[in-house]
Order: C-alpha cells, then structure tokens, then sequence
C-alpha cells in the first residue's frame, strides 16, 4: 500500500515538472504558439545593442584525421571576446560535405558578418 502511494507521489511531481518545463514562458508552448517571428521582432528582450560586427574574415584550421584535436581551437579571440570551436563531426553524406562544425562565443555577443569555414 505504502509503495503505490510513493509511486502515485512520484508520478505526480513528474508531471507537475514536465508541465513547468512545457508551458513556462520560454518553453516549449512558447515557442510553438509565438514563434521565432516574434522573438526577432521583440527589439526590446532579444537585442544586439551591446554587440558589434566583425568584418574582417577569420580561419581556423581544422584536422580532419582527428576530429576531437579540433575541439577549443580559436576562430576568433581578442582577449575579451572569443569564438571557438566546440564540436566537429562526420556526418557520413556526401551530399552535405561530410562534416559539421560548431562554435561557440564567450565573452559578449558576438555577431558575425560572413560565416566562412576554409576547410585545409
């Protein structure tokens, strides 16, 4: 008797934290009602005022003999700010390239006017 009423509690606050996570306002019901359409026309909660743009182009040289080596390599780092590479894969297609690339900023928002991966 004792077990389903523990069982029946545990269930419950499972629910109860599914829902918070589903309907909480940057949840999933958020952005499935809203959509990404007003997230970049709210000027005044997503804002790029404090950023900046980097015209110039940066490489990063990537060795794809050993994926994992390429991890924390810098694209970019001017001492405050800092983009880097966080991952990199095979994807197995050669209809996309074979590998994908991501980055990742530390430091304040950093915008990036080209997107460019020199692959040598």
């Amino acid at each position: 008797m004792k077990s389903t009423i523990k069982h029946k509690i545990v269930l419950l606050i499972l629910f109860i934290v599914a829902m918070y996570l589903a309907f909480k306002p940057n949840g999933l019901w958020f952005l499935s009602t809203v959509d990404m359409a007003a997230i970049a026309n709210n000027t005044e909660d997503y804002s790029d005022q404090n950023g900046y743009v980097l015209h110039e182009t940066y490489k990063v040289s990537i060795n794809l003999s050993d994926l994992e080596s390429n991890i924390g390599k810098d694209l970019y780092n001017d001492g405050t700010y800092r983009i880097y590479v966080d991952w990199v894969d095979n994807t197995g297609s050669a209809n996309s390239g074979g590998y994908r690339i991501g980055f990742r900023d530390e430091g304040s928002k950093i915008y990036l006017y080209r997107k460019r991966v020199w692959w040598s």
